[in-house]
């Protein structure tokens, strides 16, 4: 945009994600279609023949809706360049092989597996399908040094650069507690803070771990301790826990 050009957004987003009005204003045109669990289901069946079914991250977004209306948008408007955001979208890029097409890798997928117990075994297989897809992209951008290492080890042959956050702006998050009012409750006692994406797993079990192993021993020796955990969208039984775990507030 800076640079001169028209950008023409394809927004698949959940339900609950509200668009943000002023990226909206920078943008030629800005259409959103609603991402369901049935068109991630059919965005992997698309993609089985390139292996989606033991790499499904990476083909989520890749529904024939989503195609059809990618294509709309790039006919219509002559559209010669292509940006694709998240790994959930690289599986457009044989869709779109005739256009020049960039890649923000937000995360290697492969290296993510490999760190999972149960998912470690797959993790040569969702590099070698990462690496096909790759090999449609031009250029890539990255957050990091680690990142760009990965991509060059595993073959890339197109330019990596690297994208540092800048001008990062939090989201608004409807029916929220306001932190002024957090605060002013940490007051006249002990506090301990986990903040973070609470519909991650890793971060659920390993809170709902603490609470039943941890914090009640702590709170033995405290009992003015208070523990929080602060982030978006708790499940139901982490907030059942910590009604009833004195002192923990689930936020």
């Amino acid at each position: 945009h800076a640079s001169g050009k028209a950008v023409h957004v394809l927004s698949l987003a959940p339900q609950g994600q509200v668009a943000n009005s002023g990226v909206i204003g920078l943008c030629e045109s800005y259409r959103t279609l609603t991402q369901t669990r049935g068109q991630d289901f059919l965005g992997v069946l698309r993609g089985w023949a390139l292996g989606s079914v033991f790499a499904p991250w990476l083909f989520a977004r890749v529904s024939p809706r989503n195609i059809r209306a990618a294509r709309e948008i790039i006919l219509r408007n002559g559209i010669d360049e292509v940006w694709l955001d998240f790994p959930s979208t690289l599986a457009f890029a044989p869709h779109l092989r005739e256009l020049t097409i960039d890649y923000f890798v937000h995360d290697v997928v492969a290296q993510n597996i490999e760190r999972r117990k149960l998912l470690g075994i797959l993790s040569p297989l969702v590099q070698k399908i990462e690496r096909k897809l790759l090999a449609f992209i031009r250029q890539c951008f990255v957050l990091s040094q680690k990142d760009k290492d990965l991509l060059q080890e595993m073959g890339f042959r197109g330019e990596v650069i690297i994208q540092q956050p800048s001008r990062i702006r939090v989201g608004e998050v409807s029916n929220a507690l306001p932190v002024s009012q957090i605060l002013g409750e940490f007051a006249g006692h002990k506090n301990l803070v986990f903040f973070g994406d609470m519909r991650r797993p890793e971060n659920h079990w390993s809170i709902f771990h603490f609470l039943l192993f941890s914090y009640p021993k702590i709170r033995r020796c405290r009992n003015d301790v208070q523990f929080w955990v602060i982030g978006l969208l708790p499940r139901m039984t982490l907030q059942l826990l910590g009604r009833l775990i004195p002192g923990v507030r689930i936020v």
